[in-house]
Order: structure tokens, then C-alpha cells, then sequence
């Protein structure tokens, strides 16, 4: 089996590549491991420097009508103290399990075939070349050839890894809970970040809002922050509550929906190759995770 283009991975960063080559005519495959709709631990923000291209998509009013509109964005210092800005261009807060299935199913409208349960394995190469994929399909190993791969199978990217273009610095590697609470107290209609001397150099916990009571409540710490703190990173979330008085004014009372879930985010400080010859790399799977706020969604996008 041959096509002129495969992505690996129908994320954001992937399903934003098929849809964009699909546009162009090419004959796009967009290959996925998952069952779709599936979930993905995220702060669930949407940044206005993706909004035009949901947009352009012509998904915009869906992704509105399953988002809640933030105001602005507070800040907390670890001395306990707040700032809050407002603007006009204030994130979305979106869940991951419905956006992301959005833009993949827009992905396919315009013309690029989802497979999904389709776990890619390795990429064939030939004389320095990508030329295609090899992968678990219906039980059996498929291998489909291309002129260009995209990859974009996430945070732990074996494909990244093959190619040699994966970057697992300690102290750039994150890791990532994020659990939905009720009956947060003191909630706002504010994106909110929250900085301790725990997660040194960089690195807090977050509320986004979702109602008046209900909140994205998340933690992201360095992988080397989180080894010296002597914690599981799901213990982050009662030591910010019993430990600051920021963490008890939100937390005290709120009652955690479903379970926490975890996710690993590999960022980087610098600009790093992310092409090999006849693949390009993007989002999680390129280090593509920007170390300021942890957004992982809005580079992808604009890279696929």
C-alpha cells in the first residue's frame, strides 16, 4: 500500500497536518493507536493563537459551544500574593476528549482517511530515507509506504525516538495531573496559575474555570522538580491545598470528580531539528511543549 503523505497520531499537531495536506490534494492518511473520542490529560486552554484556525476550519462555533470563556488570567506568587489581567483575547477552556475529536473528524472531512487502532511501530527506512510506516492493525502487521511521514505520536513518541530527535532532559521534561473538582471555593471566571518554591525553576499548579463551581484543577513540575520533592505527583494536590493559603481557599471544600490523571510533556529551551529526511516532527512528540505555561496544544497546531 502506498500514499503520498502519512500522520502518525490524530492529535492536535497531526490532525491539524492531515487536514491542512487534505486541503492541498495530497493522499493523507491519518493514523491513530486510540479509539476516538478519547481523553487527554490537559489544562484544557485554548489560546487565541489557534482560534483562527479553527476557524479556518469552519469548526469554530463548535468548539464555542463545548468551551467556557475566560476573562483574563491571575496570577499567584508563592508569597501568596495575586495579580490579575484582563483582555479581550482571553483562553477558552475546552475538554481535550471533545476538541480534539472536532478537529480530528474536520481533518476527515476534508478528505484525509482516519484509521483509528492503528499503533504504529517503527518507520521503514530506507538508504537514510523514511519511506513509510510499520504497525498493528486488525491483529496483523501492516506496513503502508509513503514520500513523507509526519510524526506526531505524542509525548512518548517511539518515532521521535527512532529518528534520534527526542530530547528527555530532566529538567525539561514535565509531567502534568489534571483532575475535574466541584464546589471550588472562590472560583472566578479567570484562567489561574499558581507558582510555589516547590516546583523551582518553573512550574505551578492551575485552576481553570468550567462553571461557577467546577474547575480544571491541574500540576506541572519539571520531572527533576518532582524527584526532589520526594512526592508522587498526585500528592501535589493536597500538599498545595494544607500547605498554602491560596491552594486552601480553592481546595478545602472541593471534591474530586472521576480520578486524577497524569501525562508527560517533554518542552525544550531552544530551537531543536525536528525533520529527518522524509518525516517531519511535531507537537509532543517534537519537544514541542513551551516551558513558560506548559501549552502544548496551540505550538502543535501551528506546527501540523
Amino acid at each position: 500500500m502506498k500514499r503520498q503523505a502519512i500522520v502518525v497520531g490524530a492529535g492536535p499537531a497531526g490532525a491539524t497536518a492531515a487536514f491542512y495536506l487534505a486541503r492541498a490534494g495530497v493522499d493523507v492518511v491519518l493514523l491513530d493507536k486510540e479509539s476516538w473520542p478519547r481523553d487527554k490529560p490537559c489544562g484544557d486552554g485554548l489560546r487565541a493563537p489557534i482560534w483562527h484556525i479553527y476557524k479556518d476550519m469552519g469548526v469554530w462555533d463548535e468548539v464555542l459551544k463545548y468551551s467556557t470563556p475566560s476573562k483574563g488570567v491571575l496570577f499567584g506568587a508563592p508569597n501568596q500574593t495575586t495579580i490579575k489581567l484582563y483582555g479581550d483575547v482571553s483562553p477558552l477552556c475546552g475538554p481535550r476528549r471533545i476538541i480534539d475529536h472536532i478537529v480530528a473528524k474536520a481533518a476527515e472531512r476534508e478528505g484525509a482517511e482516519f484509521v483509528q487502532n492503528f499503533e504504529v511501530t517503527k518507520l521503514i527506512i530506507k538508504r537514510g530515507f523514511v519511506k513509510g510506516v510499520v504497525g498493528l492493525y486488525q491483529g496483523k502487521l501492516t506496513e503502508i509506504e509513503s514520500d513523507v511521514v509526519v510524526v506526531a505520536d505524542g509525548s512518548h513518541s517511539r518515532l521521535s525516538h527512532q529518528l534520534g530527535l527526542y530530547n528527555e532532559d530532566p529538567n525539561v521534561v514535565f509531567y502534568g495531573a489534571r483532575g475535574y473538582f466541584e464546589d471550588i471555593d472562590e472560583m472566578t471566571d479567570l484562567i489561574e496559575f499558581f507558582y510555589n518554591d516547590l516546583f523551582y525553576p518553573t512550574g505551578y499548579m492551575w485552576v481553570f474555570p468550567m462553571s461557577k463551581t467546577k474547575g480544571n484543577v491541574g500540576a506541572f513540575i519539571t520531572e527533576g522538580a518532582l524527584q526532589r520533592s520526594g512526592m508522587r505527583l498526585e500528592d501535589l494536590f493536597g500538599w498545595w491545598r494544607d500547605n498554602t493559603e491560596l491552594g486552601h481557599k480553592r481546595l478545602h471544600k472541593a471534591r474530586l470528580i472521576g480520578e486524577l490523571k497524569g501525562w508527560r510533556l517533554p518542552a525544550c529551551w531552544g530551537p531543536r531539528d525536528n525533520y529527518a529526511n522524509g518525516a517531519l516532527v511535531a507537537g509532543d512528540a517534537g519537544n514541542m511543549i513551551e516551558a513558560a505555561f506548559g501549552g502544548g496544544q496551540d505550538l502543535a497546531m501551528l506546527a501540523g
